[in-house]
């Protein structure tokens, strides 16, 4: 089974939306939200063909978007490895995201 390797841009953005849950919401709930983002990488790990492509956000045809609750995962397969390249909240500027990383 293939497994996942996250980008630094996936790791901040994870990093940034369980402390604001933390804050917001406590440590229970920011740890279930981090738990939860684990499971999905370890299904697109197992699954890489889930999501859907955005043409008007990504030209590259291999790239695909998952949602994990209000979050957006872009990710791709790439040498058999599901490379996680952003997390971020889906009402995000995500063009400006993604263009900022390429």
């Amino acid at each position: 089974m293939p497994g996942y390797r996250l980008s630094d841009s996936a790791r901040v953005g994870i990093w940034r939306i369980v402390v604001y849950v933390e804050e917001h919401f406590g440590e229970e709930v920011a740890q279930r939200v981090l738990s939860e983002f684990e499971a999905a990488f370890e299904v697109l790990a197992a699954n890489p063909g889930l999501g859907h492509r955005r043409d008007d956000l990504m030209s590259d045809p291999q790239v695909r978007f998952w949602s994990v609750r209000p979050s957006l995962v872009a990710y791709r397969l790439l040498g058999g490895t599901v490379q996680v390249l952003f997390v971020e909240r889906g009402e995000r500027d995500w063009e400006r995201l993604l263009g900022e990383d390429s």
